[in-house]
């Protein structure tokens, strides 16, 4: 149990969820931690998705709904950062699904450890809500710094819970781009916390929307660099950009390496694109290959696949 009851806001940015919405905020007004503020953005739906909102806010007075013409997600979440009020904050996706004691068991570990973040494994399931496997959230970057070491666990926010005066005296916003806003912003937080706990249990279920099949491939895959310089560019205006270079530009050879792995699904003259793209930034990289066995690992998988891809 928490010590105390603090205020947690929780950010759902909305968009055309008519079908899951209403699953996603159950869950939400179920939790076991009843003192919260959920601040749903809806982001110009053109479904029910605003209308089901309402009707939530009607029943339940800790919901809280906005609107905003479609700038995307990043701007909702914004939206919802600069509103929140709670002790801690929480960004939510309007398609997955907490599981009832998520937010008690986060609170619970950020005010026993003094953490400014906890993070936990989570459960993925279908389309339908079919479960299919559990999640455990590790590090897989060691490096001589504690904080640091936790640049390399999956950046997505549904399984992370903030201490919201961290961010706001960092000053860290969601950044627009084309890939990469979870990481963008996560890497970034980084910067903000003097301790990260984690919660060795899923938290909530990952609803996988699309599968491999019928998912669209295009060449924003090539904006993780964008992603990376908007990273930064943040540490160095904080005059922390050491930091980056020690910890935070090696990693980049394992999402090069992830984006780079999905080329096997482009046409061939994309291929070609890709393939150039990222033979020159890994070139550049290369220096950091012996930071640790994860890293070097990574950097051979990526030279037998380039190698490969250039011939077919």
């Amino acid at each position: 149990m928490a010590k105390k009851q603090d205020l947690v806001s929780i950010v759902v940015p909305v968009y055309n969820v008519e079908r899951f919405l209403r699953t996603c905020l159950d869950s939400i007004i179920g939790q076991t931690y009843s003192k919260l503020e959920i601040i749903l953005v809806d982001d110009g739906s053109t479904d029910s998705s605003l209308n089901i909102c309402h009707e939530y806010e009607k029943k339940d007075y800790r919901v809280h709904v906005f609107h905003q013409e479609n700038r995307g997600c990043a701007s909702a979440r914004n939206f919802g950062l600069e509103h929140a009020g709670g002790e801690y904050i929480s960004f939510f996706d309007s398609d997955d699904v907490m599981h009832s004691g998520m937010i008690e068991n986060m609170v619970a570990v950020m005010e026993n450890e003094n953490a400014d973040m906890v993070f936990g494994n989570y459960n993925v399931i279908s389309e339908d809500g079919a479960f299919l496997r559990t999640v455990q959230v590790n590090s897989l970057y060691e490096t001589d710094s504690p904080l640091f070491t936790q640049c390399s666990i999956e950046p997505f926010p549904g399984n992370k819970l903030y201490r919201l005066s961290i961010l706001k005296k960092i000053g860290i916003t969601w950044k627009k781009v084309s890939m990469g806003e979870d990481l963008t912003f996560y890497l970034c937080a980084l910067l903000g916390c003097k301790k990260i706990s984690r919660i060795d249990r899923p938290l909530f279920a990952y609803r996988i929307v699309n599968n491999s099949l019928s998912r669209k491939y295009d060449l924003k895959i090539l904006g993780i660099k964008s992603a990376f310089l908007e990273v930064e560019s943040f540490y160095a205006k904080k005059k922390k950009i050491e930091l980056f270079l020690k910890y935070i530009e090696p990693l980049k050879i394992a999402h090069y390496y992830y984006q780079f792995s999905k080329i096997k699904f482009y046409k061939k003259e994309d291929r070609e694109k890709i393939n150039l793209f990222f033979k020159k930034e890994m070139k550049v990289l290369k220096k950091y290959k012996s930071k640790s066995l994860y890293i070097r690992n990574l950097y051979l998988k990526y030279q037998i696949k380039s190698i490969y891809y250039t011939w077919i």
